[in-house]
């Protein structure tokens, strides 16, 4: 009897210690870095299967409680320790222009209709994107052809979008804002010498009258320019876009070879009263200064050397500081040349230019706007 006790005793102490070590299921070395190791390759691993009634009355879930919904909107759902996400495969969509008036192959129309006229697949995305109660209504953004030459096109190229039936976001505190651009990539054209002579005298349109399917070919807007000794063909997308938040606010459209600080009035508004305005020493000028004046904004453009006459060192710390400001607008561009393929276009002519590089812009900050959701940026 005493032989048994202690092969009882033993048999205990082993099965105890084995609660605290690694579990393996069709493993006999489970990873050193797990509590449970599952490992299979004819079947796979159950999380629990409940309906978004059952999931949502599930009392006090822990953050990372995982489980698959197999109603309304059918996938993995975690819980994040404030709400419910789910793991989408396409979380943002995309946004494209186009001259349909209606929904065609799987694309919606963006014109301020309810979302609950869409699909519950359509709308679960609406959803991801933090789309309220109305699409984005983008009905004015329409491209306009006068009747007559085709070169001759109405509208606008300086756009401020509006808060109206977009995502509602509030941030509290101050913001400054900062102008920037990038460059925006167009087909280069082959032209003659005196073709591009009678384009840059503004003169293009006289250009082909004879010859109409290759004049639709032909883009007269696009300009070259060099920057750091890299040559650049198309259009500039110049851009204020807030400081803290890194929204683009408004945005202009020029041809590439229009000066950075050219487009600075159109950027400003009333509304930057009293706001710091961060610049890069291209928009340093006796114009640009007057054009801050004008909308009562704080200077902090960075300050610009010449010849024999260096920057002092309080200059240039104080461009440094104003650096680490301003930098947060390059993010932006950034983001679009890395995460969004880079600005290309294959269109012809300003104007579809400006709606193209209007709706990349629109589509950034979409990105941006679900990014400071899903971080809980505030500001």
């Amino acid at each position: 009897m005493k032989t048994i006790k202690t092969i009882l005793v033993a048999i205990t102490l082993m099965v105890a210690s084995s609660l605290f070590a690694q579990v393996g299921i069709g493993t006999t070395t489970p990873d050193v870095s797990s509590k449970l190791d599952v490992t299979a390759t004819d079947k796979g691993f159950l999380t629990p299967r409940m309906t978004a009634a059952q999931r949502v009355n599930i009392p006090s879930p822990a953050a990372g409680l995982l489980v698959y919904q197999i109603d309304g909107t059918i996938g993995f759902y975690y819980y994040n320790g404030v709400s419910w996400i789910i793991i989408a495969a396409e979380p943002f969509g995309d946004v494209k222009s186009n001259f349909q008036n209606t929904n065609h192959n799987g694309w919606v129309r963006l014109d301020g209709r309810l979302k609950t006229t869409l699909s519950s697949t359509q709308r679960a995305q609406a959803d991801l994107l933090g789309i309220g109660t109305n699409l984005p209504d983008a009905t004015d953004s329409y491209l306009v052809q006068k009747s007559g030459a085709s070169s001759v096109i109405s509208g606008s190229n300086t756009v401020t979008p509006a808060q109206t039936n977009l995502p509602n976001v509030n941030f509290t505190g101050t913001s400054g804002n900062a102008g920037s651009h990038n460059h925006t990539v167009a087909p280069r054209q082959r032209n003659s010498r005196e073709e591009n002579k009678q384009i840059k005298a503004g003169k293009g349109d006289d250009l082909w009258n004879d010859k109409p399917n290759k004049k639709k070919h032909k883009d007269i807007d696009a300009r070259w320019t060099k920057k750091n000794g890299e040559t650049f063909y198309g259009y500039k997308n110049h851009a204020k876009v807030g400081t803290k938040s890194k929204f683009i606010n408004t945005y202009t459209v020029t041809d590439a070879a229009v000066h950075d600080s050219q487009a600075l009035d159109d950027l400003l508004t009333e509304k930057d009263k009293d706001q710091d305005l961060h610049a890069d020493s291209a928009y340093i000028g006796e114009e640009q200064d007057k054009t801050i004046a004008k909308y009562e904004m704080k200077n902090k453009v960075h300050e610009k050397g010449y010849r024999n006459k260096p920057l002092t060192e309080q200059q240039k710390a104080s461009n440094t500081k104003k650096s680490k400001i301003r930098a947060r607008v390059e993010h932006v561009f950034g983001f679009m040349e890395q995460s969004m393929n880079g600005l290309v276009l294959k269109s012809v002519g300003i104007t579809r230019a400006s709606g193209i590089i209007g709706l990349i812009n629109l589509t950034y900050n979409l990105f941006r706007y679900q990014q400071t959701i899903r971080l809980k940026i505030t500001y």
